[in-house]
C-alpha cells in the first residue's frame, strides 16, 4: 500500500512539473497580437473628441507594450483625417505609416468615408 501511494504521488509530481513547464512556455512574450481600431469622425470634421482620443491612447499603449515598429493608419476616405490621427499618435511617441485607401472613390459624407483604420504593425519578432 505504501508503494502504491508513493507511485501515485510521483506521477502527480511529474504531471505538476509538466503543467508548470507548459504554463511558463505560454507566458513567454510573443509578437504583437492583432490590434485594430477604427476611428469615426463627425461629418465635415477632422477634429478628435474624447472617445477618439481614448482609442488612440489604447492603440499607442498596445503598440508600445508589444514592441511594435509602428501603427498603420489607413485613410478610408479623407486623407486629412488620417493625418490628424497620425499626428496624434506621433505626439504619444508612436511611429505611424499612412496608407491611402483603394482607388475606389467614396462619394458623399458616408460613415466609411469618415473613418480611419488603425493597425499595429511589425512586432518585435514578426509582423501582425
Amino acid at each position: 500500500m505504501n508503494r502504491l501511494t508513493l507511485m501515485t504521488m510521483g506521477a502527480a509530481m511529474i504531471g505538476f512539473c509538466g503543467f508548470i513547464a507548459d504554463t511558463a512556455a505560454a507566458q513567454t512574450p510573443s509578437a504583437c497580437p492583432g490590434h485594430e481600431a477604427v476611428v469615426y469622425f463627425a461629418p465635415d470634421s477632422a477634429a478628435l473628441n474624447s472617445e477618439q482620443n481614448y482609442a488612440l491612447v489604447s492603440m499607442a499603449e498596445a503598440a508600445r507594450t508589444c514592441g511594435a515598429k509602428s501603427v498603420v493608419v489607413q485613410a478610408n476616405g479623407d486623407a486629412e483625417r488620417a493625418k490628424t490621427v497620425a499626428a496624434a499618435l506621433r505626439q504619444r511617441g508612436v511611429k505611424t505609416t499612412i496608407v491611402t485607401g483603394s482607388t475606389l472613390a467614396l462619394y458623399g459624407d458616408t460613415m466609411l468615408g469618415r473613418s480611419v483604420t488603425l493597425r499595429v504593425s511589425g512586432g518585435a519578432s514578426v509582423n501582425s
